[in-house]
């Protein structure tokens, strides 16, 4: 499962989007063997540096 952090202008959200800020990644066989399929544990989030 991949997670985004994700950064919006409320203003310029409809023309611009959001902007990509970090990602992080739970593998998914760690969900699946979790109980109650609950994943109790803190993502390293890896910032995504973007230039314009």
């Amino acid at each position: 499962m991949v997670l985004e952090l994700r950064q919006s202008n409320k203003y310029l959200r409809r023309i611009l989007g959001s902007n990509l800020v970090g990602k992080g990644e739970i593998p998914r066989k760690a969900i699946i063997e979790s109980p109650n399929m609950v994943f109790k544990e803190w993502v390293k989030i890896d910032f995504v540096t973007t230039q314009f």
